[in-house]
């Protein structure tokens, strides 16, 4: 092969690796390491694996926990996330390939990560979505201060402080702050 060759080979491993990792992160919008430290924290027993009873502190992990255990060992752990990985790329690549001739040209890529942009954005919105009917108590198409401060915590994601209480621009102090 030709240095030419190797270096389009290279690039197109790199952006097909970046785009499966940006693909992974989606459960959450969360980076693939976050999500990794989070899992973990489920292995209650610290043998490295994750079995169907400790999935079952996170019922969205316990209702996926078949389709995860890619090996059938009944443990979720790296090698499942390595298969579950590499099925993810495979698949993205095929879909990207739109002339089905085993390679991307810089068109496909292109179109690929546009619709991997809009599938995002739509997901994004409709977790928005949701989280705004769920905080419209009242269903008047406004939050009220009353309904933030009642609103369940968001993750970790801005808003609260470690108290559970909204302050709307205030710190512990009860003073406004800018």
């Amino acid at each position: 092969m030709n240095r030419t060759t190797l270096l389009a080979l290279a690039l197109t491993a790199a952006t097909v690796s970046g785009l499966a990792i940006a693909q992974n992160a989606t459960d959450g919008a969360r980076p693939h390491r976050m999500h990794g430290d989070r899992m973990m924290q489920l292995d209650t027993d610290k043998d490295g694996r994750i079995s169907r009873k400790e999935a079952e502190a996170r019922p969205a992990l316990a209702q996926r926990f078949a389709e995860m255990d890619a090996d059938k060992d009944g443990f979720l752990d790296q090698k499942d996330r390595q298969a579950r990985h590499a099925a993810r790329s495979d698949e993205w690549f095929t879909k990207a390939d739109a002339n089905r001739d085993g390679k991307l040209t810089r068109a496909e890529l292109d179109a690929a990560h546009e619709v991997r942009r809009a599938e995002m954005e739509a997901r994004r919105k409709q977790h928005a979505d949701e989280r705004f009917a769920q905080m419209d108590t009242n269903k008047d198409g406004a939050i009220s201060r009353e309904e933030m401060a009642k609103a369940p915590k968001m993750g970790g994601r801005g808003g609260r402080h470690h108290d559970g209480q909204h302050h709307g621009g205030q710190k512990h102090d009860g003073q406004k702050h800018h």
